[in-house]
């Protein structure tokens, strides 16, 4: 699981909101509660 893809995968970057990141990073750390339990 890796948070660069879908946030600056090429040098361009990708149109991403400030909150579609946080969006993001939640879910990944739901993912990682859920492994780490």
């Amino acid at each position: 699981l890796s948070t660069q893809c879908g946030f600056a995968s090429t040098e361009e970057g990708n149109v991403i909101t400030e909150a579609q990141q946080w969006a993001k990073l939640a879910y990944v750390k739901s993912i990682i509660d859920e492994v780490w339990q």
